[in-house]
């Protein structure tokens, strides 16, 4: 459709009124909203004087107005608004096209304070607003903020029947009972997950530097979602090796996973090493603690090097490493609730650089965004990033 064409149709309705005033009356207003890739955008907001409509699918716009010198705002969700002037003729047309850049990410000193003091005393298990300090905004950081220890994915494990495995997981002496085998559809199908003589209980006690550990990314997300999308083939024995963690259950039979793989990390471009996560109801043997104190507890290990690929390894590199700016930040967010919380119906309350007022708490004055699960109970979490 011609750019023209669309206008004559957007302006159509008001024309059609020309039968009750002279034509020589009508002025038009004109245009189209692009972003700094020079794409069109769809559903920006345009204003003059109390009149607002959107752009349409081809970022185009049009308006019923009178002459004069008019102000036109132009607004749009994770995009900076703009502002222009245009002067109209009587009877006469003019053209106003926008070019919004994206908001910057931004992490505020008092935005900090307010979730390092209400962190303080977050119980996730309980409490129904989480305030997550994203960091570097790059997918794995961001899916780690939405997906761990997020209240509005919690499972309640308290009324699970106790499992006492007759060989529980053990570090008294050396590593004894983690057995995760591959299922038959598995391509190592048998092999075990995880590489038993290099569990440890302690995050340190594993070769992951600083940078490695500050580069972790929930590994579901990573493995279930980002990585069997990319290549399903290459995924495929740690997508098995998920199912085959969360599928032990020891001989008990509890509705919810007794195990999980929580954090993955990647060591030295060639090994992939995880954070196993054990719920309450599960007997673990000596050795095992809570070191993080989110109250489970968990061991470190090295994930079998049968089952990733070269090509894998870069993919979570550029997983945990790239980083979006606001406007690819807008399409990989929705991305990632879709991905992660179809159940849950949740919706943006606000947008990069948007305030939001916590009643009883505060405002958070540059969220990076405000997410709620309607589906939830109305589980809010509020994301602040880092430049």
């Amino acid at each position: 459709m011609s750019r023209s064409l669309a206008m004559l149709l957007l302006l159509g309705a008001g024309l059609g009124c020309a039968n009750q005033e002279s034509r020589a009356n009508v002025s038009t207003l004109s245009g189209q909203v692009k972003n700094t890739l020079g794409k069109p955008e769809m559903g920006a907001s345009i204003t003059v004087l109390d009149q607002t409509t959107e752009t349409d699918f081809s970022g185009l716009y049009a308006l019923r107005v009178p002459a004069g010198e008019l102000t036109v705002q132009c607004a749009l969700a994770w995009l900076e608004s703009a502002e222009k002037s245009a002067q109209v003729e009587p009877g006469g047309s003019a053209v106003v096209d926008f070019q919004l850049t994206p908001r910057a990410i931004a992490l505020l000193p008092a935005d900090k304070a307010l979730a390092e003091q209400y962190n303080q005393t977050y119980d996730w298990k309980k409490d129904k607003l989480s305030i997550q300090q994203v960091g570097k905004s790059t997918r794995g950081n961001l899916e780690r903020a939405v997906y761990l220890h997020n209240p509005a994915l919690f499972a309640d494990a308290s009324g699970e029947s106790p499992i006492h495995p007759s060989t529980p997981p053990s570090l008294s002496a050396s590593p004894t009972g983690f057995s995760f085998p591959l299922p038959e559809q598995a391509p190592h199908s048998g092999q075990e997950a995880l590489v038993m003589a290099t569990v440890v209980d302690k995050l340190e006690e594993t070769p992951l530097t600083q940078e490695e550990i500050g580069a972790a990314f929930p590994w579901e997300p990573g493995v279930m979602k980002y990585l069997s999308k990319w290549n399903l083939d290459q995924a495929a024995d740690l997508y098995y090796a998920t199912q085959a963690v969360q599928t032990q259950k020891w001989g008990g039979a509890s509705r919810l996973a007794a195990q999980t793989l929580e954090e993955g990390y990647v060591h030295d471009g060639k090994e992939i090493w995880v954070k196993l996560v054990f719920e309450d109801f599960l007997t673990v043997g000596a050795g095992i603690g809570d070191d993080d104190g989110d109250g489970k507890k968990e061991v470190f290990a090295r994930v079998t090097g049968a089952l990733y690929t070269e090509e894998i390894l870069a993919k979570l590199a550029d997983y945990a490493t790239t980083t979006f700016d606001g406007l690819g930040l807008r399409s990989l967010m929705q991305q990632i609730l879709d991905d992660l919380y179809s159940r849950t119906n949740p919706i943006f309350l606000r947008t990069i650089g948007v305030p939001y007022e916590i009643p009883g708490l505060g405002t958070i004055e540059y969220p990076l965004a405000v997410i709620a699960h309607q589906g939830a109970g109305g589980i809010v979490n509020v994301l602040l990033g880092s430049p």
